[in-house]
């Protein structure tokens, strides 16, 4: 009988633990609200326990897709757990809704004609001086929609963000005609071979803003350029992903892009052996903006 006392006594302090974990997950989960031309705005903000020797953290805005929800993205990306591991806090905005009522994010598209623009880039102005977060490391992810209103950001933000991520999203038409960045901000984009939504050889056709850019790579190379490139290295790795680093003269990063071989038009969550985005994204901005 002695001899199962240690196991019992340890697997009482793994429930202890899971529960506190699960108690401080809880607390991270309050909607809290924003103001913006009049409107009311909900978001969710994920703060990790402050890392060793860390006095700011860095801070990563996460955007939903069409008629998705923060919420919803938060449950199915697993990103809190990846920015608790690289002491990153998390903000999961909610857009407002479009002309057909569903959850969407202007990305200088004609679905609406909202300044989602000023309003997160003022939400991140507000945080900042509310939180103990970095302004030299402040970083957007999205997907989908979320994705297209990623290079929203960069294009008409300047100096908001220091880099950003577009997964299974791309520029909208109107974006790529009129997109010319003041300063270089390293990009990442992610996009799975069998998406049939935003199909990653582009769209030639409007489709209310939605269409307009050519193919991924195409996308990516222009960015790397703007940003400074003059080489790119490539690779094999996870089960399933091709990445192609471009780099500047000095080294540093300048663009990502990644090829998910088989990957459809959803969050890539690294079942299996298969590349997880959550994680690809955070160790992308680590490396670009360190």
């Amino acid at each position: 009988m002695t001899a199962g006392k240690p196991t019992r006594w340890l697997a009482g302090a793994g429930l202890i633990v899971a529960v506190l974990l699960g108690v401080f997950y809880t607390l991270n989960r309050e909607t809290h609200h924003f103001r913006f031309g009049g409107e009311r705005f909900d978001y969710q903000l994920f703060q990790p326990p402050v890392l060793e020797g860390a006095e700011l953290q860095p801070l990563l805005v996460m955007l939903h897709g069409y008629d998705g929800s923060g919420q919803e993205l938060r449950d199915t990306s697993n990103m809190d757990a990846i920015a608790a591991a690289n002491g990153f806090a998390v903000v999961y905005p909610q857009a407002r809704r479009d002309k057909t009522g569903r959850a969407h994010w202007n990305a200088n598209m004609h679905l609406s004609r909202r300044d989602d623009v000023g309003y997160l880039s003022g939400l991140v102005a507000d945080l900042l001086q509310r939180y103990p977060f970095d302004p030299d490391h402040v970083f957007v992810a999205g997907e989908s929609n979320g994705g297209y209103m990623v290079y929203s950001l960069l294009c008409r933000s300047e100096g908001v963000f220091s880099a950003g991520a577009s997964v299974m999203g791309t520029m909208s038409g109107a974006d790529w005609k009129s997109c010319k960045p003041a300063s270089p901000v390293p990009v990442l984009h992610i996009f799975g071979t069998a998406d049939d939504v935003v199909s990653p050889k582009g769209a030639i056709e409007d489709m209310d803003g939605w269409g307009g850019a050519p193919e991924a790579g195409e996308v990516l190379w222009r960015w790397a350029q703007w940003n400074g490139a003059v080489r790119g290295e490539g690779e094999t790795f996870y089960s399933d992903a091709q990445r192609l680093t471009y780099l500047r003269e000095d080294g540093t990063l300048a663009a990502e892009l990644i090829t998910l071989e088989g990957m459809w038009h959803d969050w890539p969550a690294g079942y299996d052996t298969r590349a997880d985005a959550a994680a690809l994204v955070v160790d992308f901005f680590k490396r670009a903006v360190p």
